[in-house]
C-alpha cells in the first residue's frame, strides 16, 4: 500500500482529526492492519503542545506514551485504546484530547505510574469508561 492510500484510509477513521491537530507522534505504526478495513496505531499521542516561536518545532509538553489504539474506516469512535500516563491526574486530558473519537461502547486502558499496585480503577469521565491500572514494571504494550 502507499502512502497516499493509507493517508486515505486515516481520514476515514475515528484517527482524521487527531492527525490533522500533528498528535499522532512518533508513530511505530500508523496503517491499515491485517483485518480488513481496521486501521491500528501504535506511538504516543501529544496532549499538550509548547508554545512555538517561529515555526519552530517543539516536543509537546504532555504526551501519552506507548499509546495503541484501533479503529474501523468508515466509523467516527476507536473501538480500543491503550496508553502511558506518568499521573492519573492526566486522564482528564486524554478525554478532552481525544473528545469524540471514543465513545462509550469503546475499550479504554490507561496505565498510570503514580497509583497503587495493588488497585485498579474504573473511572467514567464525560460518559467515557476508563480503566485505569498500575504499570508494575513492564510496558503497556506486553
Amino acid at each position: 500500500m502507499t502512502a497516499t492510500a493509507a493517508l486515505t484510509e486515516i481520514d476515514d477513521t475515528a484517527f482524521a482529526q487527531l492527525e490533522r491537530e500533528g498528535r499522532l507522534q512518533n508513530p511505530l505504526h500508523k496503517a491499515l492492519t491485517g483485518k480488513p478495513g481496521r486501521f491500528g496505531y501504535r506511538g504516543e499521542l501529544a496532549l499538550r503542545f509548547a508554545p512555538q516561536v517561529a515555526n519552530e518545532a517543539r516536543p509537546p509538553e504532555l504526551s501519552l506514551a506507548q499509546a495503541m489504539a484501533i479503529a474501523t474506516v468508515g466509523e467516527k469512535h476507536l473501538s480500543f485504546f491503550a496508553g502511558y500516563l506518568l499521573s492519573f491526574a492526566y486522564l482528564k486530558d486524554v478525554a478532552e484530547v481525544m473528545g469524540d473519537a471514543l465513545s462509550a461502547e469503546g475499550q479504554y486502558f490507561l496505565f498510570c505510574n503514580n497509583i497503587d499496585l495493588s488497585k485498579k480503577y474504573q473511572v467514567t469521565y464525560q460518559g467515557v469508561t476508563f480503566y485505569v491500572l498500575p504499570l508494575d514494571e513492564s510496558t503497556v504494550y506486553n
